[in-house]
């Protein structure tokens, strides 16, 4: 596990978007990671409501931080420090 980068236990469902979205910080910035329905299926995703989705975020935890993980350290981060997994 990477200690520069920290993952918050915030994950929660945004019904604006259709998004889960999480907070982690990296160097003191404060990064909102975005993930995508599409992102979760290609994971294995089975139920689209959004108590389903949270549970099977919970699952499959570590796999989302890895890849965020690895688009932060590239710096694919926006202007306004968020990050999609699509």
């Amino acid at each position: 596990m990477n200690q520069a980068i920290l993952f918050n236990d915030d994950l929660m469902w945004c019904q604006d978007t259709l998004q889960t979205k999480v907070t982690a910080q990296s160097a003191g910035i404060l990064i909102q990671v975005f993930v995508s329905m599409g992102y979760l299926q290609r994971l294995g995703l089975g139920s689209t409501e959004p108590a389903a989705v949270l549970a099977f975020c919970h699952q499959v935890q570590f796999d989302i931080e890895e890849d965020a993980q690895q688009l932060i350290e590239q710096e694919q981060l926006n202007e306004k420090n968020q990050l999609f997994l699509l």
